[in-house]
């Protein structure tokens, strides 16, 4: 087993007991991150903060982990463990990966809402006379979605972004979900690899059934009756 924190490895073992596809425990014996169950040394206990933990029961390469790190589910039966630690209460988190059984915490660990991330990045503005320019903005992502702001240099826009005018339920959604919104519109639902899984198009309100498809996260792009796209997420479990 290797252990992988952000992306890089630090720790390499091997162990005796086998991986079940269809379950995540070891033969029985339940794997712990952060120090063992019963310890009374806290010199074991982890120190810092714990999320979106992954086991697969494949060897993975270290590019595939990189790839991936940041994707908030991948559907891939491999995946039998998913634990992106987004409860906020009790003290158990669902396992959304294929196998079976849920994580739980112990010995004292508590939750913590650290909002939604920043991520400065440069974006590329083209005005009415085609003269490009560069400009910085901030991106805030959150659990429904990204909105963006920011201003721009030698060009006459200055708004870039706008949040989506799009609403769908119920998300999660265990395979029927509806689209609502102004005029008509183009709804395409799409896997993380980018390929189209349904498509519909209708008048103010758009009905999908993905029941047939795998768990896990979807991104639909709506293109409304003027040209413009938006994207939202949608769960699927």
């Amino acid at each position: 087993m290797t252990l992988y924190v952000d992306g890089e490895a630090i720790s390499l073992t091997t162990i005796a007991d086998n991986l079940s596809s269809s379950s995540i425990n070891f033969d029985r014996k339940e794997p712990n991150l952060g120090a063992p169950f019963n310890t009374n040394n806290t010199i074991y206990f982890l120190e810092g903060k714990m999320e979106d933990v992954r086991i697969w029961d494949e060897e993975r390469t270290a590019a595939e982990i990189t790839q991936y790190m940041q994707t908030p589910l991948h559907t891939d039966a491999s995946l039998v463990g998913f634990f992106p630690w987004t409860a906020g209460t009790g003290i158990f988190e669902v396992n959304q990966g294929s196998g079976t059984g849920s994580a739980r915490m112990f010995n004292g660990a508590t939750w913590e809402d650290e909002g939604a991330s920043a991520i400065p990045f440069t974006l590329t503005v083209v005005n009415t006379s085609n003269q490009a320019a560069q400009c910085t903005s901030l991106v805030t992502v959150n659990p429904h979605g990204a909105s963006a702001r920011g201003t721009s240099a030698n060009t006459t826009t200055e708004q870039i972004a706008t949040e989506p005018t799009f609403s769908l339920y119920p998300n999660p959604t265990q395979g029927r979900v509806k689209v609502q919104g102004q005029g008509e519109f183009q709804v395409e639902v799409l896997d993380l690899q980018g390929r189209q899984i349904s498509q519909a198009q209708g008048y103010q309100e758009v009905s999908l059934d993905i029941s047939n498809e795998e768990t896990g996260l979807y991104l639909l792009r709506i293109t409304d009756e003027n040209g413009e796209v938006s994207t939202q997420k949608l769960m699927k479990r």
